[in-house]
């Protein structure tokens, strides 16, 4: 029974909370309707975004942790609220919807998602681990137990003696300690068995977003795609730098999240914004992409400004519109600003 509440716990806040989150997003940017997963993708990324903005000045406040909960619970909610008020009418159809979308992709769509789901529960039960979690998922559980942000250090359970620069711009941990004390469990127990089943799923929906880029409506051809990415990723234990191998050994730490998910993504919209018009929204939904990029991992404050500024300088010359690289640089002003201050407290 213990375990059986656990995972209903963590498909509130780990699965139906993102989902009402990601609709805040979905609604506003996706011109056809997507798949639950997709909604879910865009809830993590909300997440992400909201502790980055919240987290950072907390930490540098030297405020507690159970005071970043409770702003960070509050505007959560307060989005969920908007989105049932929004959309609650909807719902039952756009489930209907669901069903309807995957018969129309016939029965080899169908073991995809059965594969997808059956990568997902191995992951989480294999329990794997890595030298890094020593500080990170570490450094979640100490967010716990002591009620600090980014005092005290994991490995000794001193406070720091020098202020951990390259940490607190890109907080991960807290992310993780947050989404643990929601579901009630132990940091480890989240790093290791919970959050790498939804991560799992939340790359493959990147990639079902690059299928239909690249396909369109042919849904053949996206389900091949779909087949041979997965191969790929589930075949690629040839180095320890390959997309493969950070996604199945690794998922549940920010760099993990940024190489798998957020990078693929970025250049998704990168895609996007060379080849059409983008919408108002599209532009503010990259800005919170660049966010979660940032608080995800520290590499994700400089990756992800490069790869979109490259997009958008080809944007701007394959449509000789010069507007589009200005945009582009307004949805890198937060990595640019983090950037900055890391450069000032380093």
């Amino acid at each position: 029974m213990e375990y059986l509440s656990m995972l209903l716990r963590f498909c509130v806040f780990g699965g139906l909370l993102p989902y009402l989150l990601g609709g805040f997003i979905t609604k506003r940017v996706e011109e056809t309707q997507s798949f639950p997963m997709n909604r879910v993708l865009n809830g993590y990324i909300v997440m992400w975004a909201v502790v980055q903005l919240v987290a950072v000045p907390m930490v540098y406040m030297k405020r507690s942790f159970g005071e970043m909960y409770a702003v960070c619970g509050v505007i959560f909610a307060l989005i969920v609220i908007g989105q049932l008020v929004s959309e609650g009418k909807t719902f039952l159809p756009e489930w209907r919807g669901y069903t309807h979308r995957f018969k129309e992709r016939g029965f080899w769509y169908g073991v995809l998602i059965l594969f997808m789901i059956l990568q997902a529960i191995y992951v989480g039960i294999s329990y794997q681990v890595n030298d890094d979690d020593a500080f990170y998922v570490a450094s979640a559980q100490t967010t716990l137990d002591t009620n600090t942000l980014f005092m005290i250090d994991p490995y000794t359970g001193d406070p720091f003696s020098s202020f951990p620069a390259r940490y607190v711009l890109s907080p991960f941990p807290l992310f993780m300690a947050l989404l643990s004390r929601l579901v009630g469990v132990k940091a480890t127990v989240m790093a290791h068995t919970l959050l790498p089943m939804v991560l799992i799923l939340l790359v493959y929906a990147v990639y079902t977003l690059w299928a239909k880029e690249l396909f369109g409506e042919n849904y053949k051809a996206q389900t091949i795609f779909m087949f041979f990415v997965m191969v790929v990723l589930a075949f690629s234990d040839f180095s320890t730098h390959a997309r493969g191998m950070m996604m199945f050994p690794r998922i549940w730490q920010g760099k993990a999240v940024l190489a798998t998910i957020l990078l693929p993504l970025v250049l998704l919209l990168g895609m996007r914004m060379i080849h059409r018009q983008l919408k108002g929204t599209e532009w503010f939904y990259m800005v919170v992409v660049m966010l979660a990029c940032c608080q995800v991992s520290s590499m994700g404050i400089i990756l992800a400004a490069i790869e979109l500024g490259i997009c958008g300088l080809l944007a701007a010359t394959h449509q000789k519109n010069i507007r589009l690289l200005l945009y582009t640089i307004i949805c890198c002003i937060p990595n640019l600003i983090y950037a900055g201050i890391y450069v000032m407290i380093r």
